[in-house]
């Protein structure tokens, strides 16, 4: 897999919830924030911070490269440039069915290059992830509004704060 292809994926978003108490046989139901890929990808209001079609709020399907896409800066190398300091600054509204009340609840990322910061109606959802394209999640069972409009607002930086991500991610291919 090449470096250009997966630069800056922000991909499948998603929730899930399963019943809390065990007395129950589990049950798992998904509900996607994003498209599984380019043919049904949701576009999610979308800023770029710098570079090409920056500092300004429009659409980006997701999942999709936003610099493959006209935003920001095509950077894949050592370049020192602004690009180091570029975010895709991603919000989405979704709701969830009031009959989950009772579930745990958990929003999953199945692939964001690199560091994500992500609330949920305001509120963090948890530590900063670093790393790229594995899968992550963080339960927001309460943060979620039942039955209700839920804003998701996904911070996602195009080099990492932790060196040895970048280096890994565009110098070699193995993990530190």
């Amino acid at each position: 897999m090449t470096r250009a292809r997966f630069q800056i994926l922000f991909a499948a978003a998603f929730l899930f919830a399963s019943f809390g108490s065990s007395a129950f046989a589990q049950e798992t139901e998904v509900q996607l924030l994003s498209g599984h890929g380019k043919d049904d990808a949701v576009p999610w209001k979308f800023l770029c911070t710098s570079g090409a079609n920056s500092g300004f709020w429009t659409n980006l399907p997701v999942p999709s490269q936003w610099d493959m896409r006209g935003f920001g800066t095509l950077n894949y190398h050592k370049d020192l440039t602004d690009a180091w300091n570029e975010r895709g600054l991603y919000e989405h509204d979704f709701s969830v069915p009031q009959n989950w009340s009772a579930r745990r609840i958990f929003l999953v990322f199945d692939g964001v290059m690199t560091d994500t910061d992500a609330k949920l109606n305001g509120q963090s959802v948890g530590s900063i992830h670093q790393g790229s394209f594995y899968r992550f999640k963080y339960e927001v069972t309460s943060l979620v509004k039942f039955g209700a409009t839920n804003l998701l607002e996904v911070n996602v930086a195009k080099h990492s704060a932790n060196q040895s991500v970048n280096n890994a991610e565009r110098n070699a291919d193995y993990w530190v």
